[in-house]
């Protein structure tokens, strides 16, 4: 075996790797890989606080990379552990059961999942409801139960029972038994909920197997990473599924907790203990009030999280779905008086900070909100309390708001309430030009183009600082905007070694540059070459760099031209071609050829052309638009996997895929596709489809994915409440 263990260091390099765990881990998957089986790899995490994880400490950010490479690949059984009794209790638990395996002849196998795993499903898949709502009694639970217990009773005596003993099943007992709530290995649930008509569990299994479910949810980014099915099995217990999740979301286990208050968040779930309205007075007999409860909630995932977005949930969900906000207003200042001297339990500090900063908020105060927000401080709800009250902020708490680069949500809304009151101070227009984000600077200059003063303005701040790295063409429009042609075109001859004036001449007189524009790309700024060259002595690198720029500026007009035409399509995309990187500029111009369908085939040609050059992000946020089809195929040739996954999740999305190819889909290697293909195939066919599938795709034969399973027993049979009546639907 191999046992890996990591907190917050990463190690020491050892020559050819990065540090000393690198090379023993990777020489032992090496073995593993040589051997097929040997060694098992098992990893221990430490559950680091995300505050530490966002100081991005370097070899913290080692450790959280390769975790999240396991996670991915799911390369390695990996657990997370919260203290050092705790990886004691996991590392004991593993050995043990790696133990009792060999003594037995049965080991997990690989990580991609089995299709010989447990014994076949039947012919006809059982309907949703079936399986949910049916299942066991307890005395056929208890039957079942005590027949695998006699079997492994007879072997202790030396006899041999009559059929092979049920270990999967055996092991399941044995977790449920132990009291420090050891959880399923992934091998072993999965072959457990591929025999899952055959099941008769007990009580003490089922939680089992639902805390192991919640672990999953809670220490799993997303969908891709998920290893665990189980709703499909826990139907028995759904009609207490939300005094179970209530428990389990004061779990101190910090991602059970995490995964109790996802899925009630996710399900709509609102136990009547936690949101029922309550008298101040009422006395605490033997029912706990609502705000002790949720002190307990709160304490088991401290500060920012889960916990706190499903709290502050009735402050951005729609009106009358769910608690209403006010209610969850009276229930803040009822959590902040509760003291352990008379409730047993205070409130974590850093949870209490956030709540009283969202109450001073409700209270018409929200700059200290406002600067958590501003420091990374926050669960996804807070912008919804925040910018409702963007009006009360100080206008320093205002502009620290629109500065900050965490939350980009809450700045874009900052920056156009400050536009509207005219409160955004020079500095703070300043960070934002230097920034460069799209959608604020577009919101800037869209406020200059109102408002003579305020253009004026910007660009005198842009002029003071000559250091400031904002768009050239953002000063250029600024310019055109205060200037007139004729003083645009002196300035244009007399300009030494700038193409700021002809630049601001494409925006003041469009129209009349195109001509010039053209010239300018069909001889490459010959002229305005030469001119430069003469006056920099020769200096060509300086020359050819303004030449380009300028080729650059009249690709841009052309491209904003209403009088485009195929000639200037052609001149614009073998500007682009000569470039060594697709820039955010250069997609600008194709995106606006790619409004007109009739240029996506020339557009494709330069696009893989580029290859691995493409400007990852920018291509990846061209594919949602009319060059969607155009940058897939390009991204489809890349040799890089990132660009060629993302195209591929591209692919799955498209309405022109047949079910059969979504289907075979489901197999590829790719996590991103695969996830992609099942959206897909949620949105076109019936439960009754989805559960035939659930139970085909595992016994076609082939290797298989666990996040496949986990993904349709979860859609199947944990929806909301609202969507279980229309089961019948071909759209859930």
């Amino acid at each position: 075996m191999f046992i890996g263990v990591l907190s917050r260091r990463w190690g020491t390099p050892t020559g050819g790797f990065t540090s000393g765990f690198e090379e023993e881990f990777e020489s032992a998957v090496a073995r593993r890989t040589n051997d097929g089986t040997n060694p098992k790899i098992c990893l221990f995490f430490a559950d680091v606080p995300k505050a530490v994880v966002d100081e991005g400490a370097p070899g913290l950010l080692q450790v959280m990379e390769f975790r999240q490479k396991i996670m991915d690949q799911q390369s390695a059984m990996f657990r997370q552990f919260e203290s050092t009794d705790s990886l004691a209790r996991k590392v004991q638990m593993v050995v043990v059961r790696e133990l009792l395996a060999r003594s037995s002849g049965q080991r997990d196998s690989g990580p991609k999942g089995t299709t010989d795993a447990g014994p076949s499903e039947p012919a006809q898949a059982p309907t949703p409801t079936a399986v949910a709502d049916g299942g066991a009694s307890a005395e056929e639970g208890s039957t079942q139960l005590a027949t695998v217990l006699e079997d492994i009773l007879a072997v202790v005596r030396g006899n041999m029972p009559q059929k092979p003993i049920d270990w999967d099943r055996f092991t399941l007992v044995g977790l449920a038994a132990n009291q420090d709530g050891d959880f399923l290995q992934a091998h072993l649930a999965n072959r457990l909920y591929k025999r899952r008509g055959d099941l008769d569990l007990v009580q003490a299994e089922y939680g089992c197997w639902l805390n192991t479910l919640l672990f999953d949810v809670g220490s799993s980014l997303s969908l891709h990473q998920r290893t665990i099915p189980g709703w499909a099995v826990i139907g028995p217990i759904r009609e207490s599924l939300e005094t179970l999740l209530m428990d389990a979301a004061r779990s101190s286990d910090t991602s059970v907790a995490r995964g109790a208050t996802r899925t009630m968040l996710r399900l709509g779930i609102h136990p009547s203990e936690l949101w029922r309205k309550f008298d101040d007075a009422e006395p605490m007999g033997e029912r706990p009030l609502p705000p002790v409860i949720w002190v307990e909630v709160l304490n088991a995932e401290p500060g920012r999280g889960d916990a706190l977005d499903y709290f502050l949930e009735p402050f951005a969900s729609a009106a009358g779905v769910g608690p209403d906000s006010d209610e969850v207003t009276r229930l803040i200042r009822a959590i902040l008086e509760v003291r352990v001297e008379d409730h047993g339990e205070d409130l974590n500090e850093a949870t209490r900070d956030i709540l009283e900063s969202v109450r001073d908020a409700l209270d018409g105060a929200p700059d200290q909100l406002a600067r958590l927000v501003e420091s990374g401080t926050h669960a996804s709800q807070l912008n919804a309390v925040l910018e409702a009250r963007l009006s009360n902020l100080s206008p320093a708490g205002l502009n620290g708001l629109a500065a900050q680069k965490s939350n980009k949500a809450a700045r874009l809304a900052a920056v156009r309430h400050g536009l509207e009151a005219g409160t955004l101070s020079d500095a703070t227009v300043r960070v934002l030009f230097a920034d460069g984000n799209a959608e604020v600077t577009t919101a800037l200059m869209t406020d200059a183009r109102s408002d003579r003063q305020r253009a004026a303005g910007y660009l005198a701040i842009l002029n003071e600082n000559k250091e400031l790295k904002a768009k050239s063409w953002h000063k250029a429009e600024l310019t055109a905007l205060l200037t007139d042609e004729d003083t645009l075109r002196g300035y244009d001859r007399v300009s030494a070694l700038s193409n700021l004036a002809w630049e601001a001449l494409t925006y003041r007189v469009p129209a009349a540059m195109l001509d010039e524009a053209r010239d300018v790309l069909d001889t490459e700024a010959a002229a305005s070459r030469a001119a430069w060259l003469e006056q920099l002595d020769g200096n060509e690198k300086v020359a050819d760099f303004l030449a380009n720029e300028r080729c650059r500026i009249a690709a841009d007009l052309l491209t904003r031209s209403a009088a485009l035409t195929g000639a200037d399509v052609e001149r614009v995309l073998s500007f682009i071609e000569r470039q060594p990187f697709l820039s955010q500029e250069l997609w600008t111009m194709l995106d606006r050829l790619g409004s007109s369908s009739q240029h996506l085939p020339r557009i494709a040609q330069t696009l893989r052309a580029a290859g691995d050059d493409l400007g990852f992000m920018y291509a990846i946020n061209s594919l949602d638009g009319p060059l969607g089809p155009a940058v897939a195929d390009a991204l489809m040739a890349s040799e890089l996997d990132s660009m060629a996954s993302s195209a591929k999740k591209w692919w799955a999305g498209q309405p022109e895929r047949t079910t059969e190819e979504l289907h075979e889909a489901l197999y590829d290697d790719d996590t991103a596709l695969r996830i992609a293909a099942l959206d897909s195939l949620k949105t076109r066919q019936t439960i009754e489809e989805l559960t035939a599938l659930l139970y085909a795709y595992p016994n076609a034969g082939r290797a298989y994915w666990y996040n496949v399973i986990v993904g349709l027993d979860e859609f199947i049979y944990a929806r909301p409440a609202e969507t279980l009546a229309s089961d019948d639907s071909t759209q859930t």
